[in-house]
């Protein structure tokens, strides 16, 4: 993710835009661009990747066969986006990072203890209930707390939601330089 993040980061940098519609021989469009309801200010997005194991995201069997319950955030990318839009930069928060979770209120009401603990915990505490959007809750309001920003949205992706992306993608090469011997996968 941090790679991914980097990468894009450096990309960003190197992006300039252009009309060439003149130069194409095309007309110019004629429905207007969306309006952007944030215009001029800046906006902060969680990406978050979840390793849960259920469905077409239960990959290797784990789930089913009881191995891995529950949600936890594998990824955690904090994304800004500046005010005028000129730039993007993003953030990948260690899963392991010590931090202070604040309480989190459940979708049945309960409200859990604030403690301190490892920054991926506060997905699965907010998951304990299997909704999504409570584990999303739970780490926003953590990374509001780590990070004094206010979060606007997030999107959070299982296995199927990353090998679909990498599908969109055509694949992604893996060039490993030394054969890999794991007797646990031979």
């Amino acid at each position: 993710g941090t790679g991914v993040a980097l990468a894009y980061g450096d990309i960003q940098g190197n992006i300039q835009r252009e009309d060439i519609t003149a130069l194409l021989g095309r007309e110019p469009e004629e429905e207007p661009r969306p309006v952007d309801p944030s215009a001029g200010r800046p906006l902060n997005f969680l990406v978050l990747g979840t390793d849960a194991r259920e469905g077409e995201s239960d990959i290797d069997g784990a789930g089913a066969a009881g191995e891995v319950v529950g949600m936890r955030a594998d990824t955690t990318m904090l994304i800004h986006v500046s005010a005028d839009r000129s730039r993007v930069e993003v953030v990948s928060i260690p899963r392991d990072t010590l931090v202070d979770i604040p309480s989190c209120t459940l979708p049945d009401g309960t409200v859990t203890e604030a403690h301190r603990g490892m920054f991926n915990s506060a997905f699965s505490i907010g998951g304990d209930t299997g909704n999504v959007g409570s584990a999303a809750a739970c780490t926003i309001r953590t990374v509001e707390k780590l990070t004094g920003l206010r979060v606007d949205d997030f999107v959070v992706v299982d296995f199927a939601g990353f090998i679909g992306v990498i599908d969109a993608l055509d694949g992604i090469a893996v060039y490993v330089p030394d054969p890999v011997d794991d007797p646990l996968y031979t």
